[in-house]
């Protein structure tokens, strides 16, 4: 994201204002970021690039690793979150380096490219959007990940599978798990108080992140 003439179709954040509040921000991908957060962004991603695809409102997102195609939607949200996601989805205590990770809400590889970053080698990928699979397939292909893409919603056949560490995010589908014991290492978001509750009578599970009707729950304790 260098704010470079050597790179002129690159996507770079843009000054602008604030829907709600009215405050200058910086534009990127139609999500805000603050001025003070603005330079903490740029050095988070200042080896990576984003350029759009001709011909299409998708998104070449090139990190130090990987080139994914993406939607404008998605490309923007992994670049918001990934900060929440790094330190919570990928936590530092765990040695992902030659890993499965069984990636519940998988997208369009967003999170795949979290975890390849950290040195995860395989994945089990399911993601119930069609659209999104698609995209996740093809960037699996054209980056030659080791991953299964399942275009299914989550079910508990998938705990049968051997991984290593699971990352789930599904809107909902995490009330299948409780109840249950989990001796796997992992992170979830929860939905509403209740699930958030049901998670955390669950031996070895605490709350790391709360949101508005949201929690980032785990079982892996940090260093």
């Amino acid at each position: 994201m260098l704010l470079s003439r050597s790179y002129p179709r690159l996507i770079i954040p843009r000054f602008g204002i604030s829907k709600r509040r009215h405050l200058p921000v910086f534009k990127l991908l139609d999500h805000s970021i603050s001025l003070m957060s603005g330079p903490a962004v740029v050095r988070r991603f200042w080896r990576w690039r984003l350029a759009p695809v001709a011909g299409s409102d998708s998104v070449r997102v090139s990190t130090p690793l990987d080139n994914l195609v993406m939607s404008r939607d998605r490309a923007g949200m992994m670049l918001y979150e990934w900060g929440t996601w790094n330190r919570w989805y990928a936590p530092a205590s765990f040695d992902f380096r030659g890993k499965t990770v069984l990636d519940i809400g998988a997208g369009e590889g967003e999170t795949v490219e979290l975890y390849r970053l950290r040195g995860a080698k395989r994945f089990i990928c399911v993601e119930p959007d069609p659209q999104r699979a698609a995209a996740l397939r093809e960037n699996s292909t054209k980056n030659g990940w080791e991953a299964e893409v399942h275009e299914e919603p989550f079910s508990l056949k998938y705990l049968d599978v051997p991984f290593d560490f699971m990352k789930m995010d599904c809107e909902g589908c995490e009330t299948i798990l409780l109840g249950r014991q989990i001796r796997f290492p992992c992170v979830l978001e929860t939905h509403g108080e209740e699930t958030t509750a049901g998670f955390l009578n669950i031996p070895g599970f605490s709350v790391v992140k709360s949101a508005t009707n949201t929690s980032l729950v785990t079982n892996v304790r940090a260093t």
